[in-house]
């Protein structure tokens, strides 16, 4: 079988290309579905990969390895029809000083999307102008997400910042709020690493929230002082509120318990009204 077949490999040591790989997986799919009641018969090979099989790497850093890289994709994209979107790969920057390889590195496949921003690790070479510099790429580049973005209170940087744990930390928070609100504003998914900092995470979702509230009362007093009909109570609370958040935050490295999930969960729905609190 399919599977079968990338145990093998797998024994073997080799690697199968994203696109071998997506294959195995489509035709997987195909086996089951005919397994449970399609008009084939049992055991004919499918010959048509289901096209509804979507496989996304949400994260990765490929571009950090350009020679393995390299032939990696150059033999699996000979095999792959160019009109092929069931396979979509992020290739995440983690510094100021990779965007620009990040983005060349995206450009050499359709199935790559590039993600820009700056890991919580390598926040002691930031420039003044880095948001400045990443809004402006970033609308350059519409299809590039947000990321890797995000929270970490193991990071070395943390324990070698000149000026202290608590400063360094301060920085961390700011920088990564400062990028999420930039997702936030170009409508970008964001890609967010968070490492034993899921009480500030929350914290920090918590504050967007309660901002974007006050932005929308003092919208609604002022169309009131100012005539401007009905008080500005025609813009829906919980649209308004959702927009102050990006489109989609895809967790990285989360270390977080059962009960750190089940916070976000309901904060996610209190987003949408259905404030669990």
């Amino acid at each position: 079988s399919s599977i079968e077949k990338v145990e093998e490999d797998e024994e073997k040591g080799s690697m199968l290309s994203p696109h071998d790989a997506l294959e195995q997986i489509m035709m997987a799919a195909s086996s089951s579905s005919q397994e449970e009641g399609t008009e084939k018969n049992k055991g004919e090979e499918a010959t048509t990969p289901p096209t509804r099989v979507l496989l996304i790497d949400t994260h990765g850093h490929p571009h950090l390895n350009r020679e393995r890289q390299a032939e990696y994709i150059s033999s699996s994209e000979k095999k792959v029809n160019n009109n092929n979107n069931n396979l979509i790969a992020l290739s995440c920057a983690v510094s100021q000083s990779d965007w620009i390889t990040t983005l060349n590195y995206a450009s050499t496949s359709k199935h790559i999307l590039p993600g820009l921003g700056v890991h919580p690790w390598y926040l002691d070479s930031l420039s003044p102008n880095y948001l400045q510099d990443l809004e402006m790429l970033l609308k350059q580049h519409p299809n590039a997400i947000v990321g890797e973005i995000g929270l970490c209170k193991v990071a070395k940087f943390i324990r070698t910042y000149p000026d202290g744990k608590t400063a360094a930390l301060t920085l961390q928070r700011k920088v990564f709020q400062e990028q999420l609100q930039l997702a936030a504003k170009l409508k970008r998914p964001t890609s967010v690493h968070c490492v034993k900092s899921h009480g500030v995470l929350l914290s920090i979702l918590k504050e967007m929230k309660e901002k974007a509230k006050l932005e929308l009362k003092e919208i609604r007093k002022k169309k009131k002082n100012g005539g401007g009909g009905g008080g500005g109570n025609e813009i829906n609370e919980s649209d308004f509120v959702r927009s102050a958040f990006p489109p989609a935050i895809g967790m990285h490295s989360f270390t977080g318990t059962a009960h750190h999930v089940k916070e976000l969960l309901a904060f996610e729905e209190s987003l949408y009204g259905h404030d669990t609190n």
